[in-house]
């Protein structure tokens, strides 16, 4: 909550007005001298996940909710506090206008987050959800006229004077990159605004090194002497079965059926590819060892 010249707002649950299965309409309440004004932020929820969503560590899927009520409020201290004298007609004419426009980059890429969720791709709704961050805290708001050549180097030179690596500076910016994307392919912007590629902005590439362990390393993991049933029992065999697998990421283990086994060997579509237009994907093919075999018994 904040308070300017006597004003405050709070996102709050409007009990008096119920909707389809028990939901009510979360709003911004905004007082001002004894006098209270609401303005909607199109969310529904139940007393029971709007309790959820406000508690101080939700887990998912309130934790993505409690961020977005979160951001709704700030908007709404950042026009309380820029308001010189306030008044609730100002107030809602910046309020409304700003949290509901197509040209908002924050509320364009939290429903893109939103969307990633109900997809059930967390991993990358969770990387989303960083590049949100970061440029929450490098802009108050943001606008696509905002994303301009100058603006991208700005926000760059920034992060590497926090200590940002390159690789998480440009996982950011291919975020952003592709929200502005959407934004073109919606006619929210026009493609002549677009501030990548070449004699632009380009974003910055990490050196993307891999380093392979060395024998004795796979040997002292692979000796091991782990004590059967714990946690760390677990992880040696998942990382040796990996490493029987010819190197299967973690994912896509997590992810294998009976089915993808045949008497001799396994086989899958990598996860990272499924989601590819390209048809008559390749499977990958490892051959199965009576020490692979073993090991997926005891982790099944």
């Amino acid at each position: 909550m904040s308070t300017h010249n006597q004003a405050s707002c709070q996102i709050v649950l409007e009990t008096r007005t119920s909707k389809k299965e028990n939901k009510h309409p979360v709003k911004l309440r905004v007082t001002f001298k004894r006098t209270q004004r609401y303005y909607g932020i199109a969310i529904d929820l139940t007393k029971v996940e709007f309790k959820h969503a406000t508690s101080s560590r939700p887990k998912e899927p309130y934790k993505t909710i409690k961020f977005k009520l979160m951001t709704f409020e700030q908007k709404g201290m950042e026009i309380i506090e820029s308001l010189d004298d306030f008044t609730f007609e100002g107030f809602k004419q910046q309020f409304v206008g700003n949290i509901y426009s197509p040209k908002d980059v924050f509320y364009t890429l939290q429903n893109y987050i939103d969307e990633l969720y109900k997809e059930n791709r967390v991993g990358t709704a969770n990387s989303y959800k960083c590049a949100l961050v970061s440029l929450q805290k490098f802009k108050n708001t943001m606008s696509f006229s905002d994303i301009t050549p100058k603006m991208l180097q700005k926000y760059e030179t920034h992060m590497l004077s926090l200590g940002i690596s390159t690789t998480t500076i440009g996982i950011y910016l291919r975020s952003l990159r592709t929200i502005v994307n959407l934004a073109i392919d919606n006619k929210v912007i026009s493609v002549d605004s677009y501030p990548f590629g070449k004699n632009r902005y380009q974003i910055p590439s990490g050196r993307n090194i891999k380093k392979a362990l060395s024998i004795k390393d796979i040997e002292r993991i692979y000796n091991y002497d782990s004590i059967e049933g714990t946690p760390e029992d677990t992880a040696k065999s998942f990382w040796i079965l990996s490493y029987l697998l010819n190197g299967i990421n973690m994912k896509d283990l997590c992810l294998l059926k009976y089915k993808n086994m045949s008497q001799d060997k396994i086989s899958f579509i990598r996860s990272k590819t499924q989601r590819s237009r390209k048809k008559d994907l390749s499977p990958v093919v490892a051959m199965l060892s009576d020490q692979s075999i073993a090991l997926i018994k005891k982790l099944k």
